[in-house]
């Protein structure tokens, strides 16, 4: 699920979304230096594992359209492996030759 948080500069902590049938409750705002020098805010929001029942946090900003966690750490599937872009593969290629 994909939810905007543009809006999010004046969200109260507590403030609770229902995405699908999942809850998410903001229960943290982090002060965050960008890479630019300003500061800016790192949401942290709390929800419950639809798979185990356990509660966990995720961690957002808040000035960009963000992907939320459904699932906790254990329950989550392993992201897909990335294939090789075309350099990556060359210099593969070059060190099983070199072997």
């Amino acid at each position: 699920m994909i939810l905007d948080l543009r809006a999010a500069q004046a969200m109260p902590i507590g403030a609770i979304f229902l995405i699908g049938r999942q809850l998410y409750e903001l229960i943290d705002a982090e002060p965050y230096q960008r890479a630019d020098a300003k500061w800016s805010a790192v949401l942290v929001w709390r929800t419950q594992c639809p798979t185990c029942g356990d509660y966990f946090t995720v961690r957002t900003g808040r000035a960009i359209a963000i992907t939320l966690t459904r699932r906790c750490e254990r329950h989550r599937k392993p992201a897909p492996r990335r294939p090789l872009a075309p350099m990556d593969q060359c210099l593969a290629d070059a060190v099983a030759q070199a072997e």
